[in-house]
């Protein structure tokens, strides 16, 4: 161990002096003299840009700053903390939410506060003397030498002193094989290992290629056993949503990646797919939350944008317009929304997002029937030319556009978003929802809102069917929202609809009669739906 200790460099990184102290102690009786302390994420950046460190303890919490969580992301991410270095968690915060997150960032080892000189001992060892044999093999990764790696590995699992480290290097060639999207390869690969011994892993392996060459039913019968073990759950029940994706069943794909993201709430990518899925879903309450929880998360991160307040401006509009908060909550939504405006200007001046908030402004003059200044807001944005640098920016653009009755320049806009960003194959979900809500805003030309008030107005004039038309399309973009799902109940088994009631249209009723059932209804739509309830019982 002395031999080892005067060989590396360790960067402990902890805000209190006793736990700095008592890890010096402890290191430096362990033979460890090039010790080097950071008090918060800043400095610990700063030393690694420095220098070369074999091993990072680092205390999840920083007092200041970035948490260690953020911190470990933004080292990987920027590529200052390579494969090569040793990453070692230490937190006394043993709380199940926090643990997955942590180990889903893969660090080495995770230290549970408190330890013994001699859990320490184990736990450095252990990292150091792996990261030393196969220091090779994480040089080429880091180095995107993938193929040599490959064979890096083969040779390395025929040296029959290094069997030791034959379940990790099988491991990271699987990891490799879906990297770099060789998905038949790793197909086989994983089903061969599985053959000889089913390791967890390589069943999620395998199950994620499955899901990337098309194959979902399968790679679900693979999930349904791993999402009942402990040390699967989390990634099974994401690759379960990703399954159902394929399949189209979006709404169970929400369901399985909003028990994902509860299960690992500090993964952004995650959160943001979420956000993307209850989009297509037009689950605003969920997009909501989910755009809050971003904001709330990424403070101090890498992900700290302008994006995330306007995104989460953005849902907070969708969930007045559509889901028809109570006046209270209404007001407070409205005021919320205009601070996360306030916040772009304040803490990012060098971003030029005038067009983006701007934009915003004018749907929430919609929100609250100030059309005629949200017009005056979109007139000089009407004149822009399509740049194409951002979707969200870009949907929200035609969103407004629709909402506010430039029904053309909406058109236009959508046809220019779908031809631009195409096929998104980073990301189906998203791509998914470019589609749908190109689909949707050229189709229908008139907003949820005008389509119930229209819908209300049809069916006291006695044009039911046309009544019936409206609401089902209102309906379709408030599927959550009881009083339209009412209306639209009332409207099809009114005596005067002429419309011949098909197997779609008893499902739209299940679909209504779910929403209504689980609503807060006022005493009016109460009686309402009793008459309704005996009417849909008999059918």
């Amino acid at each position: 161990m002395a031999t080892l200790g005067n060989q590396v460099k360790i960067l402990i990184i902890d805000h209190q002096t006793l736990a700095q102290n008592f890890l010096k102690s402890s290191l430096e009786k362990l033979g460890f003299r090039n010790l080097y302390f950071a008090e918060h994420a800043q400095a610990a950046m700063n030393l690694c840009k420095e220098f070369h460190f074999e091993l990072i303890l680092c205390s999840f919490n920083l007092r200041q700053g970035k948490d260690g969580y953020q911190l470990y992301e933004e080292m990987k991410v920027s590529g200052i903390v390579q494969s090569s270095t040793g990453f070692i968690f230490i937190s006394a915060e043993t709380e199940a939410p926090l643990v997955h997150s942590v180990v889903e960032l893969q660090p080495d080892d995770f230290l549970v506060k408190p330890f013994t000189p001699r859990d320490l001992e184990i736990r450095i060892t252990r990292v150091l003397l792996q990261k030393m044999e196969i220091k090779a093999l994480y040089e080429m990764m880091d180095a995107g030498k993938f193929e040599e790696a490959l064979k890096h590995i083969e040779r390395f699992l025929k040296e029959p002193d290094k069997t030791r480290y034959s379940h990790l290097l099988l491991r990271k060639k699987g990891e490799i094989l879906l990297m770099i999207k060789d998905y038949e390869r790793a197909q086989g690969y994983f089903r061969a290992l599985i053959k000889v011994q089913p390791l967890p892993w390589a069943q999620l392996g395998l199950a994620k290629a499955l899901i990337e060459l098309g194959q979902y039913e399968e790679s679900a019968d693979h999930l349904e056993e791993l999402i009942e073990r402990p040390e699967t759950k989390l990634k099974a029940t994401e690759l379960l949503s990703e399954a159902y994706y394929g399949c189209h069943e979006f709404e169970s794909a929400q369901e399985h990646l909003e028990k994902a993201v509860t299960l690992a709430p500090r993964n952004i990518g995650r959160q943001t797919q979420l956000m993307n899925l209850s989009r297509i879903n037009h689950d605003y309450a969920i997009q909501y939350k989910t755009s809050k929880d971003i904001l709330n998360l990424t403070r101090h991160s890498t992900h700290h944008t302008p994006e995330v307040y306007l995104n989460a401006a953005r849902a907070a509009i969708d969930f007045c317009l559509m889901d028809a908060p109570d006046e209270e909550e209404f007001h407070r939504i409205i005021k919320q929304s205009n601070e996360y405006l306030q916040q772009v200007n304040t803490q990012f001046p060098q971003e030029d997002k005038h067009s983006q908030v701007k934009v915003i402004e004018a749907r929430i003059c919609y929100l609250k029937n100030e059309n005629d200044l949200g017009t005056r807001l979109l007139k000089d944005i009407r004149e822009e030319e399509f740049t194409g640098e951002n979707v969200n920016d870009d949907l929200d653009k035609a969103k407004a556009f629709h909402e506010l009755g430039f029904i053309n320049e909406s058109r236009n806009l959508y046809q220019e978003i779908s031809e631009h960003y195409g096929n998104q194959e980073e990301n189906q979900v998203l791509n998914t929802l470019i589609r749908q809500e190109v689909k949707e805003r050229t189709e229908i030309t008139k907003g949820p809102r005008e389509l119930n008030n229209d819908a209300v107005k049809c069916f006291s004039q006695g044009r039911v069917d046309e009544a019936y038309t409206h609401f089902k399309q209102a309906f379709h973009f408030m599927p959550k929202n009881a009083s339209i799902a009412l209306n639209l109940l009332q409207t099809m088994f009114d005596n005067r609809f002429q419309h011949m009631i098909d197997d779609n249209d008893i499902a739209l009723i299940e679909r209504c009669r779910n929403i209504v059932e689980t609503a807060d209804l006022t005493g009016e739509q109460d009686d309402r739906w009793k008459v309704l309830k005996d009417k849909i019982d008999e059918i």
